[in-house]
């Protein structure tokens, strides 16, 4: 907050420059805050919204945002078929796979021969049987690693086909419970935009609700609205052309 002692004349109003009483908020959340105030002039003038009304908005904005962040992580865990993934907040699970080591791991596998029949007309039995473990090979990859997530509970149940892995990876979504949920930068400068617009529109809302003709001032309520209304268009336009490109992996 600027002194009242640098300020211009004009400014020295004890009732335009009163200091703002925060609410109790996280330090991420303060500091968007804190940066929707400085971009709507609020170390300069008193703005008609508090800081809990900015807070309030910006919870609002990040409930839209969440929805648009698809990013995948991945935790490695110990094979179980019944895992608790609830320490890592999953929302979904994308895929699973096995660790190190190979499902085929100890078995024979060879290429079955193109012809399974003999000069004299009869099954070649060596390729047939090659034939067979592999058609059974096949069918063991196709329903290995199966799983049902459990949201409610946050529980993975995994079917795995010999050799049992030691380990597993999983490629998970996480929940978003509010704004320090977010691991990402990308995400939180797309929720100062989001929440700017918004400010800007409830703003220019309360501005541009009375106007006086005799006034030497006029308030830019219909700019703000303007703008914001410009603003959330185009970030919502944004979002929505994006929302299958960034995918984080880590």
């Amino acid at each position: 907050m600027m002194s009242n002692e640098n300020l211009d004349p004009i400014y020295k109003d004890n009732d335009i420059t009163k200091p703002r009483t925060y609410p109790r908020m996280s330090k991420r959340l303060k500091k968007i805050v804190k940066y929707i105030e400085s971009q709507l002039g609020g170390q300069v003038l008193d703005l008609e919204l508090t800081p809990q009304n900015i807070k309030d908005i910006v919870e609002q904005a990040f409930e839209e945002l969440k929805h648009y962040m698809t990013d995948l992580y991945t935790a490695t865990v110990p094979y179980a078929p019944c895992i608790d993934l609830s320490k890592y907040h999953v929302d979904s699970v994308e895929s699973v796979m096995r660790g190190q080591d190979s499902i085929l791991t100890g078995m024979p596998f060879q290429m079955p021969a193109m012809d399974l029949m003999n000069v004299t007309g009869m099954f070649n039995i060596e390729n047939y049987a090659n034939a067979i473990l592999i058609k059974r090979n096949l069918n063991i990859l196709a329903t290995d690693m199966d799983f049902v997530w459990d949201k409610p509970n946050q529980k993975l149940y995994i079917s795995a086909n010999p050799n049992i892995p030691n380990r597993v990876t999983i490629n998970f979504k996480p929940e978003y419970y509010s704004v320090e949920d977010i691991r990402e930068d990308y995400w939180e400068t797309q929720l100062r935009k989001l929440s700017l617009a918004m400010c800007k529109i409830v703003l220019g809302r309360i501005r541009s609700k009375y106007k006086s003709s005799s006034s030497k001032f006029e308030l830019d309520g219909d700019t703000l609205l303007s703008e914001g209304n410009s603003e959330l268009q185009a970030i919502r336009q944004y979002l929505d052309e994006n929302k299958d490109i960034f995918t984080v992996l880590n």
